[in-house]
């Protein structure tokens, strides 16, 4: 995510949300990361299932406009670098 933020900086804007307890999100958020993160504190009652997430790391591509452009799910070491490059222009 580092490098990809990096990297995409100009284009867009990542944003985490984490669903774990408050004190969990407060110490992931006390490292020296470089995008956004917030906390749901519904947890996985929130946009967890708003969403329908169905596995952790959850991604949504949103367009400037607001519009969902991509929804996908799971870990891969270039899942979301490939996404990018085929939905950012």
């Amino acid at each position: 995510m580092e490098i990809l933020s990096d990297m995409w900086k100009e284009k867009i804007t990542f944003i985490g949300i984490n669903i774990d307890d408050e004190k969990s999100w407060k110490k992931f958020s006390q490292k020296n990361i470089k995008w956004i993160t917030l906390n749901d504190p519904k947890e996985a009652f929130g946009l967890y299932i708003r969403y329908k997430a169905n596995g952790i790391p959850f991604y949504v591509l949103v367009t400037p406009d607001g519009r969902i452009s991509d929804i996908w799910y799971g870990y891969n070491k270039d899942s979301l670098s490939e996404r990018l490059k085929q939905g950012v222009k």
